[in-house]
């Protein structure tokens, strides 16, 4: 496990690849082998940190475990509420505990591979402070709160991608964030309305497995031979707006990564770090 610090608070569970009964039975992952271009091993091997346990998160953990990922690392600081039951990886046993460690808990029997699945009760800035973040191969952000989002887009050198879902749980988009092209603000400037109030916002679980299908296969492209000619793609469930896919550009005058973002950014996040030392 690629660990840079291991936290006294986080639950880290392994489990081992399903195998049948006869001899002759084909692997657990044989009808994804057969699909042009896909790579177990690659998939197997790859560490994904995922930002954020809710409704989003766990339809994209429960997915990463079937599909046999190696490692996926769950960040989250909020409890479960009676809410979430209807569209999240919670039962009533989870009520009132920490989203990231019982997301772990969970779907350690959906997992189909040899997988270490951790929960971690955190937000990501307390993580990177803690310093435990992993050394990941990607990370997906699900979580409603553009701050972290920004956080992520900057922070990070290795693929991120975003989800989110309209306020009326009838739209969804994801970005696909690769060094060196455009970044999260370059493709959503000035994000509107996008799950950006936290917390009691209509919400179903339709748009969430929508959203899943979107990021599992986008992962599946930056690590083995399946096309994607896209690095935003926004889908509406109710066809009355057009859906769009598109490879946006980097914008050099975007507040995160354009040419004058640099001095902006690197004071702030050393702000931070004084203000969580002084604690």
């Amino acid at each position: 496990m690629r660990m840079s610090t291991k936290s006294p608070q986080s639950k880290i569970y392994k489990t081992r690849k399903l195998k049948g009964k006869n001899f002759d039975e084909m692997s657990v992952h044989h009808r994804q082998e057969l699909i042009h271009g896909f790579d177990q091993k690659r998939l197997s091997d790859l560490l994904v940190l995922l930002v954020g346990a809710g409704g989003l998160g766990g339809e994209v953990a429960e997915g990463l475990a079937r599909k046999g990922v190696g490692e996926i690392h769950i960040f989250d600081s909020d409890d479960v509420e009676i809410t979430n039951l209807n569209r999240q990886k919670f039962f009533r046993r989870d009520l009132y505990k920490n989203k990231a460690i019982r997301l772990a808990k969970n779907i350690v029997k959906q997992a189909t591979g040899d997988s270490v699945i951790a929960g971690y009760p955190y937000r990501i800035q307390e993580a990177v402070m803690m310093n435990i973040i992993p050394d990941c191969d990607v990370a997906v952000v699900l979580v409603d709160n553009d701050d972290t989002r920004a956080f992520c887009s900057k922070l990070f050198d290795f693929p991120v991608i975003f989800s989110a879902v309209s306020i009326n749980a009838d739209r969804c988009y994801t970005m696909v964030q690769v060094s060196g092209n455009a970044c999260y603000r370059c493709v959503i400037p000035e994000p509107k309305g996008e799950s950006e109030q936290r917390c009691y916002l209509p919400s179903c679980i339709d748009v969430n497995k929508l959203v899943a299908a979107l990021v599992l296969y986008a992962i599946d492209s930056l690590i083995m031979d399946r096309e994607r000619q896209w690095n935003y793609k926004e889908i509406n469930l109710g066809g009355f707006l057009q859906d769009r896919t598109e490879f946006i550009e980097k914008n050099q005058s975007c507040p995160l990564c354009g040419r004058y973002s640099q001095t902006k950014y690197y004071k702030e996040i050393s702000y931070e770090k004084r203000i969580h030392n002084n604690k």
